[in-house]
């Protein structure tokens, strides 16, 4: 994926990139792919680097840039936590890969769908604007379709998630054809998390859901377990 400035062949080349699966779709998204996130810029930039002609350095952070937020949302819809590093955390003391996964692991936020992420996209900066925007708006829908819709089991355990996140993820279970296994475990969705998600269930969500664990929330409850199995006829959940 040649960055700009691009010669011909290389600009030839991204474009095959961009047009198949070989980019978003299928690396950035795939479930045993690792995603390193370079979060932080070097010290000093733009000091020290020299720019082409009719060129200028981009300052803008990574939260800020659209490419980077279309590439870490896909890398947030299947992948377990662990997958994905931020480097911008690495103290270059670590040498072992399980010591750099301790430090660097971004966590990850609930998977978005298309039109949330849209509508995020919007107030993100591209150095041209005018050209990325649809495209990438149409990468990710590409990579949400595919992902969440043929997941069988989704692994969102210990994020820290809580009524909010879980509100995203419910509107994004939509997509969930394929969906048997759902994991919140150990999170902290109260009553009002539960409620979002019985829901989504009600409005015919997730249709193939059978299983849902949901034991160390604070709204795990008996009164939820009953909401959310009356939700879907046989449904299991575990509190």
């Amino acid at each position: 994926m040649f960055q700009w400035p691009r010669d011909a062949k290389q600009d030839e080349l991204f474009g095959i990139a961009l047009k198949g699966e070989v980019c978003i779709s299928n690396l950035y998204s795939h479930p045993k792919c690792w995603l390193l996130k370079q979060t932080s810029l070097p010290v000093g930039y733009p000091a020290g680097f020299t720019f082409p002609a009719d060129t200028h350095a981009n300052q803008a952070t990574y939260e800020g840039r659209g490419w980077c937020f279309c590439e870490s949302s896909v890398g947030n819809l299947v992948k377990e936590s662990s997958l994905v590093l931020d480097l911008g955390l690495f103290s270059g003391t670590k040498t072992k890969l399980w010591d750099v996964d301790d430090e660097c692991r971004a966590g990850r936020s609930p998977p978005l769908a298309p039109p949330a992420f849209d509508a995020i996209l919007e107030t993100k900066s591209f150095t041209s604007k005018n050209a990325d925007l649809d495209k990438v708006k149409a990468l990710y829908a590409g990579a949400f379709e595919q992902r969440i819709g043929q997941a069988e089991k989704l692994l969102f355990n210990e994020l820290g998630w809580g009524d909010a996140e879980v509100k995203v993820l419910s509107k994004a279970l939509h997509a969930a054809k394929a969906l048997t296994g759902l994991y919140l475990a150990s999170n902290a969705i109260t009553d009002e998390g539960m409620a979002a998600l019985a829901a989504c269930l009600r409005e015919g969500a997730a249709p193939k859901l059978r299983d849902i664990r949901l034991y160390g929330n604070p709204g795990a409850s008996e009164a939820a377990k009953q909401e959310l199995e009356e939700a879907r006829e046989g449904l299991r959940v575990v509190i």
